[in-house]
């Protein structure tokens, strides 16, 4: 009833929603792209072969960060002590404020990461990109599932089991579709190195921040 209430909150939806609209050609444009990047790793060539395709991809996913720091916050997904007794405002933004910490990091350290060679560079920055799909599709999936389960009158307990293994299993898929595109210049040693220091670092710090904290 404190999320309903919230005028800031409600303000955000109501804004997040227009954006969408307004930008639901870009994001058509590019979902059957993404979603095929999923399948096979053609799809995320022809993603980063295009700079409008991949605007709109990363347009896309930009969009999508606010439903989903909605979603970690308002079913207590990431639920640290020190925003534990926050309003519903103050966790949300205190989730996004994470959220936003751990995806800086993982950006700095894919700057510092990136291959001399240019066809190595290109390959690894198309591997970085990848991401953006992932989330893209992670976020379609668990959305309307989040509501369709509201809807149903599930608890909101059940709902954050059911995410959080949702959450879970989408992870492994994504970083076995991720090392495929890795494992196009390097070996899988190399492969498994860039996977620890891109994605095992900051979200095992994002996980860690939600229980020692």
């Amino acid at each position: 009833m404190l999320w309903n209430a919230s005028p800031i909150l409600s303000s955000l939806i109501v804004a997040e929603t227009l954006a969408i609209l307004l930008l639901l050609r870009n994001i058509l444009r590019a979902l059957p792209y993404v979603l095929d990047s999923f399948t096979r790793v053609r799809g995320s060539v022809d993603i980063e072969a295009s700079v409008g395709l991949s605007r709109d991809r990363t347009l896309t996913a930009l969009l999508l960060l606010i439903p989903f720091v909605m979603l970690l916050s308002r079913f207590r997904i990431y639920n640290p002590a020190f925003l534990a007794s926050y309003s519903p405002e103050g966790h949300f933004f205190g989730t996004l404020g994470s959220f936003l910490a751990a995806f800086l990091l993982r950006f700095l350290l894919q700057l510092w990461l990136r291959p001399r060679y240019k066809r190595s560079a290109d390959i690894y920055l198309m591997a970085s990109r990848f991401t953006y799909s992932g989330f893209i599709v992670l976020v379609l999936l668990i959305l309307p599932l989040s509501g369709l389960l509201l809807v149903f009158g599930v608890s909101d307990l059940t709902i954050k089991g059911i995410l959080l293994h949702i959450i879970g299993l989408f992870l492994l898929l994504y970083l076995f579709r991720k090392s495929q595109i890795f494992a196009l210049f390097c070996s899988p040693f190399t492969t498994f190195l860039y996977l620890c220091a891109l994605d095992f670092l900051p979200i095992a710090l994002f996980v860690t921040s939600a229980v020692v904290m």
